[in-house]
Parts: C-alpha cells; sequence; structure tokens
C-alpha cells in the first residue's frame, strides 16, 4: 500500500519489499536481526505494513486494534509480540510490524508515535463490519 506513496516523495529511492508468509516469533526475530544489520551501513526507512482487525463491527474493532495501538504507543515490539500470540485477530501482518519496531531500536529509535487511527466505515460509512488501519513513526529523540 505504501509503495506508491514511497515513489512519489523518493523516486530515486532503492525499494526491497518483503513478504512475510510465517507470523512467528521466530521469524520477526530473525527478520527484525536481518533489517537491523543492514540499517547500520546505509540510510534506511523502514515500512511495515498491515491491517489490524478484520470485519468486526466498529466497537469491536476499535477494542481489537487498541491493543496494538498502545503497544505501538509505548514502542513495545515485545509486548506486540505476546499481543498477537495471545490472539491473532489484532493484526493479520503483525509479525513484520513487531520486526520493524525492533530493528528501528536497534537502529537508534527512542520513541513511538500513533499518528492516525481509523477504520474502513470512516470512508464507507458502514460500521457494522470494518477493517482497522492505524499509522505510526518511530524515530530518534
Amino acid at each position: 500500500m505504501q509503495l506508491p506513496f514511497v515513489r512519489r516523495v523518493a523516486p530515486q529511492a532503492r525499494i526491497v519489499p518483503l513478504l512475510v508468509g510465517h507470523q512467528t516469533e521466530a521469524t520477526a526475530t530473525a527478520l527484525s536481526d536481518a533489517l537491523g544489520k543492514v540499517g547500520r551501513n546505509k540510510s534506511v526507512v523502514l515500512i511495515a505494513s498491515t491491517d489490524l482487525s478484520h470485519y468486526e463491527n466498529a466497537t469491536t474493532a476499535r477494542a481489537l486494534d487498541t491493543v496494538v495501538l498502545h503497544q505501538v504507543e509505548k514502542f513495545d515490539p515485545d509486548g506486540l509480540q505476546a499481543a498477537l500470540l495471545n490472539n491473532p485477530q489484532h493484526a493479520c501482518g503483525g509479525g513484520p510490524a513487531v520486526a520493524v519496531m525492533r530493528a528501528a531500536r536497534a537502529l537508534g529509535a527512542t520513541r513511538s508515535a500513533v499518528l492516525n487511527y481509523a477504520d474502513s466505515g470512516d470512508v464507507s460509512g458502514d460500521k457494522s463490519s470494518v477493517v482497522g488501519y492505524m499509522a505510526a513513526a518511530m524515530s530518534a529523540a
């Protein structure tokens, strides 16, 4: 989802897209280690893309999504990993999000902020069955 935006604001950027099929803690750890190693030697921007909850009413979706929002705001990738292991409904692509949070910390990020939260009903008007979305950023202080 982010590739067209990256291409627009940084047309010369070299992009290495990764797809993560196994949403396990071991996979997230291996990916974060690899991203951290690459990032130490180059100027990189790491982007993780995932939907949050799927096809719940807006109230249930917000309750599920708030768990993810809270862990991201706390900059707690281990807490996010634990939440996803407890209930994978929080995010279908949570493993890459955990990996990027861990790699960002390894590369010097010290804070995390949720920039926006919305659900698909905000656009469609139908709040009976929504998908949750969040934008966040990690950076050095």
